[in-house]
């Protein structure tokens, strides 16, 4: 989703295919939008003869990571969905026949979409060092420099030539400057994560003047006990950018969730599948074990690179964590 907060308006749609089992159920190509008329109600409406017909005349991207502020939503990374075969959802425009459909896909999708205008800029193959966007990725939007703010991406697959599935460093972070349209690159350092995707980021500033940036969970493409590892969670400060790692005992790995700025330096994460399962239908063996976080929801604290066993409503931010005092002091 996209979220218009001024506006008090979420779109969705632009992303996505039917899902791999179940009764694989679709909503059509375009963007809608969901506006709330009081605390408790609100109402849907399609946007397709309204807004940018590149929501209709492209195909739909997934495998990417969508973010949004300053009233512009992002899309980075992903391929684009061809029209073949039950997987993907039959509304999806089509792509000319060839040779061969997996090769025609568009890769390195990169949209940004200007929600008062409602007009879309298809930056698709533009990307860090000219390689275009990876895939299975993790962007954040931070509004603490720039004139519109930048777009800070890590992760993700790209190259498999490049081996480990073709997993890209957490060392390098990307960073797209909205208002002069550039992508530029800076090296990280402190404990940085193992190479992984289907991770989820989330950041929020600190009252220190900082910016911190959550990544948690994810896999390297295996499932089983070897993913184990994979259940950690890092935090990059920035304008620093150093990487510090949450101190816990890794149990519970998963892949393919949500992390969500809940106010007050905390960040939610909502569900994932899990990792640890591996069985004859890999798409389902993750979900047939209990979730460990109640509901599904956890919530992690910036503050204090650590759990926390509560949600706090209305909380103010929070100082950087000790260890980035530390980090900054030392500077």
């Amino acid at each position: 989703m996209w979220a218009a907060r001024k506006m008090g308006i979420l779109y969705t749609g632009f992303a996505g295919t039917s899902p791999h089992f179940g009764d694989q159920a679709f909503s059509p190509q375009g963007l809608w939008s969901f506006e709330r008329t009081s605390p408790l109600e609100g109402s849907w409406q399609c946007l397709n003869g309204s807004t940018d017909g590149w929501f209709t005349s492209q195909p739909r991207p997934y495998q990417g990571q969508a973010d949004s502020g300053h009233g512009y939503g992002f899309f980075l990374g992903g391929i684009s969905s061809p029209r073949r075969g039950p997987r993907y959802a039959p509304s999806l425009t089509s792509w000319p026949v060839g040779n061969s459909t997996r090769d025609q896909r568009k890769t390195g999708v990169f949209v940004m979409y200007d929600m008062p205008n409602r007009k879309i800029t298809d930056l698709a193959n533009f990307g860090p060092s000219g390689r275009g966007a990876p895939n299975n990725a993790g962007i954040v939007y931070v509004p603490n420099w720039g004139d519109r703010g930048i777009l800070v991406a890590v992760g993700g697959s790209q190259d498999r030539r490049e081996g480990n599935d073709g997993l890209a460093t957490f060392q390098t972070v990307r960073i797209y400057d909205v208002d002069t349209q550039r992508w530029y690159e800076q090296q990280s350092t402190g404990d940085i994560p193992e190479p992984r995707k289907d991770f989820c980021m989330a950041g929020s500033p600190s009252n220190s003047r900082t910016h911190e940036i959550l990544v948690y969970a994810g896999w390297a493409g295996q499932l089983g006990p070897s993913a184990v590892p994979y259940d950690s969670a890092y935090v990059l400060t920035l304008p620093g950018f150093y990487w510090a790692k949450a101190d816990y005992s890794p149990a519970h790995p998963r892949h393919g969730l949500s992390c969500n700025a809940v106010g007050g330096s905390q960040i939610l994460t909502i569900g994932g599948v899990d990792t640890t399962q591996d069985g004859n239908d890999s798409y389902a063996a993750g979900f047939t074990t209990r979730d460990p976080f109640l509901q599904g929801l956890a919530i992690f604290d910036l503050g204090t690179l650590a759990w926390s066993s509560a949600y706090r409503a209305e909380r103010s931010l929070q100082p950087a964590a000790p260890k980035f005092k530390e980090y900054y002091n030392a500077q």
